[in-house]
């Protein structure tokens, strides 16, 4: 009688159970219920354990470069490399001469690589084509239980649609690439490059930096979500890394846009990722239009998963490497990139999974301001600043339009915080700007600038930050020191122009083509100065130094001609944004248009249909 008494109470705390998780289901998880309390209402009814059980992860570190060829020192993505190398955190998909250049770099390192790292018992390094190699730590193998002697295997008559056992297991196709051996991984120069070398080939595409050779085996490197039908193997989730060069309207992590978008729409349609990583110089701004769509124009394209870039907006990635000594047998000192950790990223990926401003720390220099990382979340059209620690403000068109400009806008108190970057994301601050702040280090234009395509050219404006006022209680010099003008390319930069700070006025702020930052302004007589300041002067004086300029001089004329012409760029891009308002209000009526006649298609062959609230 009491296993009937528990059977009946079970039964009914499961149709309280069933009852409970779809009526959450229909209204409580879209409308009100926040993912923490989704998390716990599915540890509460089992489903997230069941959920867990299924999820298999596999880690994956992507390096592509043919750049860095015979440089003495490692570059910015052999340095990367050689930090994913030594720990043997995960698989490695590197591009064959980048991985023969870091071998030849000079003697120490080429001893330390070549005896140290590549032991036949720590590694397995398979061919994926001429220019692309998988290195696969053993140890790595061993942790997911997978038998290391299995992926040595090479079975040259697989065919594509063919795929093993132990291949869905690591979710990588490893019996279709050839094993290279050991062996001539030796103390010499001449054969650690015949052993990295001997079938490294190359095209016309990669001597302009462009890595095709990748996109081009993806069916070939991955296991998809089809290979795994009828199979009783999980289909793993991703954690992907990948790290090159960028150029400006030219490439991303040395992949063209469209075969940056190819990858997106692999990853997107092939596999299950929970998150992918980009290291690349111009990962953001102008070059992520290119590759995401723009919001304005209605091109902006969605994933699934979410998209971390370490860069701010359009500027290139610094790569800090500290020289350390390695002890062991080999005792060697070589060069690391130290700001890197990627054991602890893929720990802290996998255990604090959504908490990305915890999982991004283990990549990034949180002092250096262009590698501040953002993250573009699934189903989201853009994307936003990690500010892992609250230092970092925003001000955006929104707060422009409704904020009188009449009334200045204390940044403390306004953002209740006292920050040490402010990014702004748009072009032209009407109001005063109060910052007492003894933190703050860097004011970052957000603006993309505009391009103008025809049809055989590319044309890239200047874009100049305009902000009415200033007031701090910093002294002159400080206040210029957060301003960070980027130059983007030989013509064209991305500066300031501020009509008052304290008592002087006319302020215009830019670096010159040399690199340097170039400052004008008028004191309250209206005499005009400048200053040329590099990273050192920036650095070591506490006070800037400015020159007296004459009136009818090169530096007056040069200060007239950048005030003409930025109030010429001010207008034309007055105009470009009316424009750019026309274009939104079209996009937003088609779209319209669009729902009217789904919502009446829908209403034509519906016959009957649930009335759900």
């Amino acid at each position: 009688m009491k296993n009937i008494t528990n059977e009946i109470k079970n039964n009914r705390l499961t149709h309280l159970i069933v009852f409970f998780v779809a009526f959450c289901s229909i209204n409580l998880f879209p409308m009100r219920m926040t993912e923490r309390g989704k998390i716990s209402v599915k540890r509460w009814t089992g489903q997230l354990q069941k959920e867990e059980a299924l999820r298999i992860k596999r880690d994956l570190l992507i390096f592509l470069d043919d750049s860095e060829k015979n440089e003495k020192e490692f570059g910015f993505t052999g340095s990367s490399l050689v930090a994913a190398i030594v720990p043997k955190a995960a698989p490695i998909i590197v591009s064959t001469s980048l991985l023969n250049n870091i071998t030849t770099v000079n003697e120490k390192t080429r001893y330390y690589i070549a005896n140290a790292v590549f032991q036949s018992d720590q590694w397995i390094v398979k061919k994926i084509n001429n220019s692309l190699i998988l290195l696969i730590p053993v140890n790595y193998l061993q942790a997911l239980n997978i038998n290391a002697e299995q992926v040595k295997i090479f079975d040259s008559t697989m065919g594509i649609d063919t795929v093993s056992d132990v291949e869905l297991q690591l979710g990588l196709k490893v019996n279709h690439m050839e094993t290279l051996a050991h062996q001539s991984m030796t103390f010499t120069t001449h054969l650690t490059r015949k052993f990295l070398g001997y079938f490294y080939t190359s095209s016309e595409t990669t001597e302009l930096g462009l890595a095709d050779y990748f996109v081009n085996a993806l069916d070939t490197i991955f296991c998809k979500r089809l290979d795994y039908q009828d199979r009783n193997i999980n289909i793993p989730e991703w954690i992907v890394y990948v790290s090159g060069h960028g150029g400006l309207l030219h490439s991303v992590v040395d992949l063209s846009f469209e075969d940056f978008k190819k990858l997106l729409q692999f990853l997107n349609s092939n596999l299950n990722i929970q998150l992918l990583v980009i290291n690349s110089c111009y990962a953001a701004g102008v070059n992520a239009n290119k590759i995401y769509g723009e919001i304005q124009q209605g091109t902006q394209e969605y994933y699934s998963f979410p998209i971390i870039i370490r860069a701010l907006n359009d500027t290139v990635a610094s790569s800090i490497a500290s020289k350390v000594e390695i002890k062991g047998f080999w005792n060697v000192e070589i060069d690391l990139a130290l700001y890197i950790n990627f054991p602890e990223f893929f720990k802290k990926a996998k255990e604090l999974e959504g908490n990305y401003g915890e999982i991004i720390k283990s990549l990034t220099v949180w002092n250096s301001i262009e590698n501040t990382p953002q993250i573009k979340l699934p189903g989201m059209e853009w994307f936003s600043v990690i500010d892992v620690d609250r230092k970092i403000v925003s001000i955006g068109s929104t707060l422009v339009k409704t904020r009188d400009p009449q009334k200045s806008l204390d940044v403390i108190s306004f953002f209740k915080k006292d920050p040490e970057t402010m990014l702004l994301y748009t072009d032209n601050i009407p109001f005063e700007l109060v910052v007492n702040s003894s933190k703050m280090k860097a004011v970052v234009s957000m603006v993309s600038p505009q391009l103008t395509e025809g049809n055989e050219t590319k044309v890239i404006n200047d874009v100049y930050t305009r902000i009415k006022k200033i007031s701090s209680i910093q002294n002159f010099s400080e206040v210029l020191r957060w301003f960070k003008p980027v130059m983007l390319s030989e013509h064209v930069r991305k500066g300031f122009f501020i009509d008052e700070i304290g008592e002087n006025k006319d302020i215009i702020i830019f670096r010159g083509y040399d690199g340097n930052m170039m400052i004008y302004y008028r004191d309250k007589d209206g005499v005009a100065f400048t200053a040329k300041l590099g990273e050192k002067e920036l650095r070591e004086q506490k006070e800037i130094l400015f020159d007296t300029i004459d009136k009818g001089s090169e530096s007056d004329k040069s200060y007239q001609s950048w005030r003409d012409g930025y109030l010429k760029l001010t207008e034309k891009r007055e105009k470009e944004k009316e424009e750019i308002s026309e274009q939104i209000k079209k996009i937003e009526d088609v779209q319209q248009k669009k729902r009217e006649v789904q919502k009446a298609l829908k209403e034509a062959y519906t016959v009957s249909e649930p009335s759900v609230d």
